[in-house]
């Protein structure tokens, strides 16, 4: 699996490897941060029960062989660490699979069908016009500046072969209890539930002051656009405990401690841009603390973490 990046492309800041490409992605890029993906990746496929959300069935039909000889193809965008697009590269040999990230992946071996670009999504996709069978972003958009989050879809839509299948897979922001209900920012005043130190931490982390849908801004821009089949629009959600069972015995056990290592992993990455806006270190590492004993599970606050998928096909 691809283990580090390209040493031109990062900067030291406060102990972490930070791009050097764009002001927009805030988190570092370097072999910790490429080891919390891989982490957040194996979440992703377990509560999917696979690398896409949709049935096995339909992902086979779109990248089979084809009689007229032209070869099935796969772009990843936002690729991260590139575990999936060499996963769906080992799947499926018979397809081309390419990943795009602001951070070129290095992977320790290479498959002959994957290959690796480098680039900023927000820049524009012309160079892949009407190319994939497959166009992927996971927890991409997330990171895209609101006002640029309209033409990435649009330009990412663009990238699909007439027929092709667009998979968006992201976290809710707005994070809830073990009842579904909203979990609100904390702060020294109200630090008891529905007032949550990770809400807090997060909501700083990225400087929204108010609760976002991101989930409904993406169903939107799809089902605006004359370039897909709108009966195909469909999402999934899943429900993940973190730091407990979430109700779902020895294999709900497994995946909450999976999904709190990982959010504990992903709070620390926040850190040097929280640094870099001025935010006082003893703060940053009370607020990590606090946030840290709600990762555990405890009795007085259960976290759920609504991950999901939405996919549509084009036209």
């Amino acid at each position: 699996m691809p283990r580090s990046a390209t040493v031109e492309t990062l900067r030291e800041f406060h102990g972490r490897g930070m791009n050097t490409l764009s002001d927009v992605y805030k988190l570092p890029a370097d072999l910790p941060e490429f080891d919390r993906l891989n982490s957040q990746h194996r979440i992703w496929t377990r509560v999917m029960n696979g690398l896409c959300p949709l049935p096995v069935r339909e992902i086979d039909e779109l990248l089979k062989p084809r009689e007229d000889g032209k070869q099935a193809a796969i772009l990843d965008l936002g690729c991260g660490s590139g575990i999936w697009s060499m996963q769906m590269a080992s799947l499926y040999p018979q397809a081309r699979v390419v990943g795009f990230d602001l951070i070129e992946p290095k992977p320790s071996s290479r498959l002959p069908n994957c290959s690796f670009i480098q680039g900023d999504v927000t820049k524009g996709l012309q160079r892949f016009k009407g190319q994939f069978n497959i166009v992927h972003l996971r927890t991409l958009i997330i990171h895209v500046a609101k006002e640029a989050r309209r033409r990435a879809i649009l330009d990412a839509i663009d990238c699909l072969k007439p027929g092709g299948l667009i998979i968006f897979a992201e976290y809710d922001e707005p994070k809830v209890d073990e009842y579904k209900q909203l979990l609100l920012p904390a702060s020294d005043e109200q630090d008891a539930p529905p007032h949550s130190w990770f809400m807090r931490y997060m909501t700083e982390a990225f400087q929204h002051k108010a609760k976002t849908d991101l989930r409904y801004v993406i169903q939107k821009i799809l089902s605006e656009s004359d370039k897909l089949r709108k009966e195909t629009i469909q999402t999934s959600l899943y429900h993940v405990p973190v730091g407990w069972d979430g109700g779902n015995g020895e294999n709900g056990r497994a995946v909450g401690e999976m999904m709190r290592a990982n959010l504990r992993d992903l709070i620390r990455t926040f850190r040097p841009s929280l640094l870099d806006r001025g935010v006082p270190y003893e703060v940053t590492d009370r607020w990590i603390t606090k946030a840290d004993k709600e990762l555990d599970g405890s009795e007085d606050l259960r976290i759920l973490v609504v991950l999901y998928a939405t996919w549509a096909r084009k036209l």
